[in-house]
């Protein structure tokens, strides 16, 4: 199935220890990780920006035992961030 993920995202002075540290959402389907924005983590400050992502689970299902989830994080990063608004929905083939 396909998949849409959207939010609105505000940051305020957020400082990234690392080139791959900020502010994402992360989904794990038990196979792959998915990382939103798929550019480079946004740092900095800035009003509210909207965000999407799309993205499709793939056919041979989930692994048994484990199970698929999202984190909406700050990842070694100083600073304030806010989400909101924020809606996953199956999109039709």
């Amino acid at each position: 199935a396909k998949y849409r993920l959207s939010f609105f995202l505000r940051l305020a002075d957020v400082r990234a220890v690392c080139s791959w540290c900020g502010v994402f959402a992360e989904y794990y389907d038990t196979w792959t990780w998915h990382y939103f924005p798929k550019a480079s983590p946004p740092v900095g400050s800035f009003d509210w920006a909207y965000q999407e992502s799309e993205f499709t689970v793939d056919k041979k299902g989930f692994r048994p035992g484990k199970r698929p989830w999202f984190h909406l994080m700050m990842n070694r990063v100083m600073g304030t961030a806010w989400f909101d608004d924020v809606w996953l929905e199956e999109l039709s083939e």
